[in-house]
């Protein structure tokens, strides 16, 4: 059976709302931990220019 370009693109948009899905789950988790760590050391938010 040929797959068509609709097929193809339903899978394509699948697969990318899984990545974004992970994506941003994971960037969640860096987030928190950045914040955890401004938190445990408030002067390095000085050290920006």
């Amino acid at each position: 059976m040929t797959r068509t370009n609709s097929d193809k693109l339903d899978d394509l948009t699948s697969l990318l709302t899984q990545f974004q899905e992970s994506f941003n789950s994971k960037m969640d988790a860096v987030t928190n931990r950045v914040e955890s760590l401004e938190r445990r050391s408030p002067e390095s938010g000085n050290t920006r220019n």
